[in-house]
């Protein structure tokens, strides 16, 4: 350095040529204070220590706040803020329509809506004044002694009132009853908004504890409340449950590093103490306790999450046996199963029997399948769009990978839209003609729903040799003429075409792969293996692939285009034929 020319320093990592030196200063310099930086957190009250979260209506209730005193009856809620856009209402309305089903009532009948002056709410209009809201409030309602109670209107419309005077604003509801599933119990749907019409910001501490607190004190009211023989007889049937019961609650309470010495932790009094006692010896038995030495067990560190899924399962069979006999279907009782996963190349194959919701809060549905190996399985699913979930009748395959401990959500495909019945003769594309063509040999049970399977796979292949499209082989076996699929879809869409075009009196045309739709989405028609859709636009009609996205556009103009057997809309996701 002796030509004396100015040092040039260059902050920044040697050799670091994708960011100038003052840029990774300054950024080294930002992150390094804000470590330094101590969160601060904001509370609404130095005395509740809540946080700001919290400033919601009925965060200062005192059935929210303080703890309900003692003799309350046993009242269960159930919850959810169930979020919608604020013009697609399809979820809520689908939902709604569940809870008003047939059969929910005692004769069986379907449904009725109330709310806190008519005794038949208009559903509809509930439902139209919620477009524009973000949200609605659901709530499940069950007195644990509901069963003693004269009518579960009025206690409904009590504990409405009582909410408006905790929330300091009005509410706009309905509720229906339900007395299905051997309890009786309430649905209620509250409007997401308050009488300004506002969001209605519920305090969860309110939503958790304080509904179900004001339900207990309505409940005690009315039966009055619960006396000691009440409280043993309760306790006497839980001794021997196979499920998570309050005898267990305290248990789990009062054991220390899973060991429960009864010397150590007195009950109140001796009834108490020999139901405790009586639990664990039911524990036992269920090998979820031991006991060491005389007063002294041990607990399993899992017991809590074992009874529930001893509690789960048995609910789970109790409505495979339930619905199994409405359809008058008789099976032994070793036939039925819980599908815990199935490889998609060889799924549990049958037919629906019966669809509802596994939790009709968060609105996940189950099936129960009667399936062509000589099983009832019951499955459960993910959330599915009302368009998407398969109706009773219909033939569909459950794949899905299973797991220890929970069962998994299992992946429905649906391989024939029509019952088993009509496919034989059908002069369509049906899932019996695909397992012909394939030459995959079903694994049949060759009783129940197994038997008729294999009975309407021999009518078919008579029918396809009679019809020039097959060739018989032997008694059990048939070669299908080539291209046999494509045959009988396109004699298939051809009369659909006709059809349509008759009924709409106006001309058809057919959409080519890979060219363009335009038009007005009217229907969708269920075909035995696939579901279209019709078009119109223009004075012609036109049969297309079937997208469950084009149920949110029914009755309305669509723009897409046909690809591969299926559609693609402008502003959509391609869905395929068979889900």
């Amino acid at each position: 350095m002796g030509n004396d020319q100015p040092l040039e320093l260059k902050l920044g990592r040697i050799r670091n040529k994708h960011a100038s030196g003052n840029e990774r200063l300054f950024k080294l310099v930002v992150r390094e204070a804000s470590k330094s930086v101590r969160k601060k957190r904001w509370h609404a009250s130095p005395l509740t220590r809540r946080p700001v979260a919290e400033l919601a209506r009925g965060k200062g209730s005192f059935h929210a706040v303080l703890p309900p005193r003692p003799g309350l009856r046993r009242v269960i809620v159930k919850a959810r803020i169930a979020r919608h856009g604020t013009s697609d209402l399809g979820a809520a309305r689908a939902h709604q329509s569940y809870i008003q089903r047939d059969g929910v009532t005692p004769d069986g009948q379907p449904g009725r809506l109330y709310d806190r002056d008519r005794g038949d709410a208009d559903g509809g209009a509930f439902l139209a004044r919620q477009r524009g809201d973000r949200y609605q409030f659901r709530f499940i309602v069950s007195p644990e002694d509901s069963a003693r109670m004269a009518d579960l209107k009025p206690f409904v419309r009590d504990l409405m009132r009582g909410m408006e005077q905790d929330l300091g604003t009005k509410l706009e509801s309905i509720a229906v009853n339900h007395h299905y599933t051997g309890y009786l119990h309430t649905h209620i749907r509250v409007r997401g908004r308050d009488d300004r019409g506002q969001d209605l910001v519920m305090a969860r501490h309110y939503i958790s504890h304080g509904i179900r607190n004001r339900a207990r004190e309505l409940v005690s009211l009315e039966l009055g409340p619960e006396s000691d023989f009440e409280r043993w007889q309760k306790l006497y049937k839980a001794m021997d449950q196979e499920r998570f019961t309050m005898i267990d609650r305290g248990i789990v309470n009062v054991a220390k590093d899973n060991v429960l010495a009864l010397a150590a932790s007195p009950e109140p009094d001796a009834a108490h103490h020999s139901f405790r006692v009586g639990r664990l010896r039911k524990l036992q038995t269920l090998g979820l306790a031991e006991e060491k030495q005389t007063g002294v067990w041990t607990i399993d560190p899992g017991l809590e999450a074992k009874l529930r899924r001893m509690g789960e399962r048995g609910d789970k069979m109790a409505t495979m046996f339930r619905v199994m006999g409405e359809a008058g279907l008789e099976r032994p009782a070793g036939d039925y199963a819980i599908f815990d996963g199935a490889d998609k190349r060889t799924p549990v194959i049958g037919r629906v029997v019966a669809v509802g919701l596994a939790d009709e809060v968060n609105d996940r549905q189950y099936l129960v399948v009667d399936g062509i190996d000589g099983r009832v399985h019951y499955a459960e699913t993910s959330n599915l769009a009302p368009q998407d979930v398969p109706a009773k009748s219909m033939i569909v395959a459950l794949s899905g990978s299973g797991g220890k401990g929970r069962m998994r959500n299992a992946h429905i495909e649906v391989l024939s839209y029509w019952e088993l019945e009509r496919l034989p003769v059908a002069e369509a594309m049906t899932w019996l003609d695909k397992v012909v063509v394939e030459g995959k040999e079903l694994i049949f049970r060759e009783r129940g729903f197994g038997l008729e399977v294999k009975t309407a796979l021999a009518e078919r292949r008579y029918w396809l040799v009679a019809q020039g499209l097959a060739v018989r082989e032997t008694d059990d076996s048939v070669t299908p003429m080539p291209r046999l699929l494509q045959t009988l879809f396109n004699r298939e869409l051809t009369r659909l075409e006709q059809d349509t075009a008759r009924q709409a009196g106006v001309p058809s045309y057919r959409v080519g792969n890979d060219e363009p739709i335009r038009g007005r989405y009217q229907n969708a028609i269920l075909q035995p293996s696939i579901k279209l859709a019709v078009v119109r636009s223009h004075g012609e009609v036109a049969i297309v692939p079937w997208s469950s996205a084009l149920e949110r556009h029914r009755g309305r103009e669509i723009m897409g285009r046909v690809r591969d057997k299926s559609i693609e809309l402008a502003l959509g996701r391609s869905r395929g034929l068979s889900r």
